[in-house]
């Protein structure tokens, strides 16, 4: 399947962070949300009801993973260490 850039609007420090984010970090974040994005923008919902409904199933499973709001807020101060 090919691969196109999307352009989503972020606050400052979550673009920094994701921007400081490891290469592996960024690819698991861009495939999780893409495959999200898209089971989400199939159905016949309007777009933006559905952009935020994958976005609260991100979170959702993102915390049912194990990420925490520690770790959320780590990531915003660009200091998310995988290890910790």
């Amino acid at each position: 399947m090919t691969t196109l850039p999307i352009e989503i609007e972020v606050d400052d420090e979550t673009a920094d962070a994701f921007r400081e984010a490891t290469p592996e970090t960024r690819e698991q974040i861009a495939l999780a949300l893409a495959a999200t994005l898209r089971s989400r923008l199939r159905s016949h919902a309007e777009p933006a009801e559905a952009l935020l409904r994958t976005l609260d199933e991100t979170s959702r499973q993102a915390q049912a993973n194990g990420w925490t709001e520690d770790m959320n807020e780590a990531l915003l101060r660009g200091d998310f260490d995988r290890d910790d």
